[in-house]
């Protein structure tokens, strides 16, 4: 019988060929590990922004946002943070952010059941409240006699206000490079208002206190009884506008020379961590 072509195959050929057909397959790839991104368990509350807003720029109306990058413990804490960026420079609110990070807590990345390490990067925004202004005084009004007596209690009242002013002049929270010139601004705006925040005062003193009342406070007397708040907003009312106006006049002192951005709403998805 004629041989078939396989019949001359060299026999080492033959054996690497049934050895090749019985190798194991490659092992499969490794299965993806499962994970689970960092979400936040809790955050700073508005009071504890609120009082983390740096001051000056509270006085301006100044809105700001700083974006921190941090390391995320597995056990929900942050380490590790630094200033990613800042809108506005130079008004303290990359410190108030830095000093607010120890309040965010996370639950942490899950990588296959296990907490673990990651990085979060985050933005912490400062915006200012809607201003509510107070109930317009309705009362009688004083006469000129008893605004009189009243601004004798409003220069001393004054004086005291004046004091406390000079030292805040010496805790001014702006970046370094320009807390002289922020100092020369607050103390340019309040000499320009010192006459319109007295008047407003007196007018205010004697909307809630009588004639007798003042006379026996010049005498060394008590003060009659505290009128309720919403009667001392209300008589007020001049004192609160004189006060925005002067906001209103140190933000351009203030914008004149540096940056006052306007801020846009944050989206819906930018407080993920």
């Amino acid at each position: 019988m004629r041989a078939t072509w396989m019949a001359v195959l060299p026999a080492g050929l033959m054996l690497m060929a049934g050895t090749a057909s019985a190798q194991t397959p490659p092992p499969a790839p490794p299965r993806p590990a499962t994970v689970t991104d960092p979400t936040w368990a809790s955050a700073p509350n508005g009071e504890e922004l609120s009082a983390a807003y740096p001051e000056f720029a509270t006085a301006i109306g100044q809105e700001g946002e700083v974006t921190l990058r941090c390391t995320a413990l597995a056990s929900g804490g942050l380490e590790r943070c630094e200033v990613v960026d800042v809108k506005p420079r130079g008004l303290g609110f990359d410190r108030a952010g830095l000093s607010l990070s120890s309040l965010y807590r996370v639950n942490p990345r899950v990588v296959d059941g296990q907490d673990t390490k990651s990085t979060v990067q985050f933005a912490i925004r400062f915006r200012t409240q809607p201003y509510d202004p107070v109930a317009p005084w309705t009362g009688p009004e004083p006469d000129a006699t008893h605004i009189a007596a009243a601004r004798v209690l409003a220069d001393r009242m004054a004086l005291e206000a004046r004091a406390a002013f000079l030292d805040s002049l010496e805790h001014i929270d702006v970046d370094a490079d320009r807390v002289d010139k922020v100092r020369a601004m607050l103390v340019q705006a309040h000499e320009e208002f010192v006459e319109r925040n007295a008047t407003a005062a007196a007018i205010g003193i004697a909307r809630l206190l009588s004639p007798d009342q003042l006379a026996t406070i010049a005498a060394g007397g008590p003060f009659p009884r505290r009128p309720s708040d919403a009667a001392i907003a209300s008589a007020g009312d001049q004192s609160e506008a004189v006060s925005r106006a002067e906001m209103d006049r140190l933000r351009v002192l203030y914008c004149t020379q540096f940056e006052c951005p306007v801020l846009s709403a944050p989206s819906a998805d930018s407080v993920r961590p």
